[in-house]
């Protein structure tokens, strides 16, 4: 399953006039979308969805078009398998640690290889992605939403291993353009899957870094995103591959996933 979370807007004063543009990559196709718009297909056979709103200083949103207010936007995506592998923007030895070699879209599946992946047991898991939620400028109410939502899923097996992506590679998937520009833009795409005791082992190399991974540094969460005049965009996303072809997007503007906001 994947999922992209939501994009909250929060101006600190009203704003008139925003956009949010989502472009797939090739390898994804939109299958909902809510407040429901046209998806576009591209000449280059990407897909895009474009939403247009104004934003309260609450993070409540109003569609332009019809008046309808809003606590977020969604969109659901489906993998596509068969289509063939775009190239990266970002050449894959730019992107930060490298991780982008390991990223494929159509089957994103941390493994034990991955030099940034971690596992940990259950019992261990909730409080340490607390604290690099934290780290990755996520505020309370973020960082319990995401827990929360992804707990069923985190508590299937007694190792959970995981891993989050450089802004470049998972930039590569699903590009956005969020106008008026914010000061910061911050992306967090965490790939996970349930591990069970008996395969443990070999992922000894990935248990032995969870205290020496710096997440803010892989992800490259910038300072400015920890200032409250800053104008920023934090978006969370996540992804279980269990099979599923199916990816959910939220662009939030009251809860957990992704903000654009002033004064945090």
């Amino acid at each position: 399953r994947r999922r992209s979370d939501p994009l909250r807007l929060f101006p600190g004063i009203h704003l008139p006039h925003a956009t949010v543009t989502v472009t797939l990559t090739p390898e994804w196709s939109f299958s909902h979308i809510y407040p429901i718009v046209d998806a576009k297909a591209l000449n280059d056979r990407k897909q895009a969805i474009t939403w247009s709103v104004s934003a309260d200083s609450d993070g409540t949103l109003v569609e332009k078009d019809t008046g309808r207010e809003l606590s977020y936007l969604f969109w659901e995506a489906l993998s596509n398998p068969a289509a063939p592998q775009s190239p990266p923007s970002t050449p894959l030895h730019e992107m930060r640690d490298g991780f982008g070699e390991h990223f494929n879209l159509s089957s994103p599946v941390p493994q034990p290889d991955t030099h940034t992946a971690v596992i940990l047991p259950f019992t261990d898991l909730l409080p340490y992605l607390d604290r690099v939620l934290k780290m990755l400028s996520l505020h309370m109410s973020a960082r319990n939403d995401f827990i929360i939502y992804w707990l069923p899923a985190l508590s299937n097996k007694p190792f959970i291993a995981f891993c989050f992506l450089p802004q470049a590679a998972y930039e590569h998937a699903a590009e956005w353009n969020v106008k008026p520009k914010p000061n910061v833009e911050t992306r967090m795409f965490m790939l996970f899957k349930a591990v069970p005791a008996e395969g443990a082992e070999t992922w000894a190399g990935a248990r032995a870094r969870a205290e020496e991974v710096d997440w803010a540094h892989v992800v490259g969460v910038e300072l400015e995103a920890f200032r409250p005049a800053s104008f920023r965009v934090l978006e969370w996303r996540s992804c279980e591959p269990r099979g599923f072809r199916r990816m959910r997007g939220y662009l939030h503007s009251m809860s957990s996933l992704a903000y654009v906001c002033h004064g945090m």
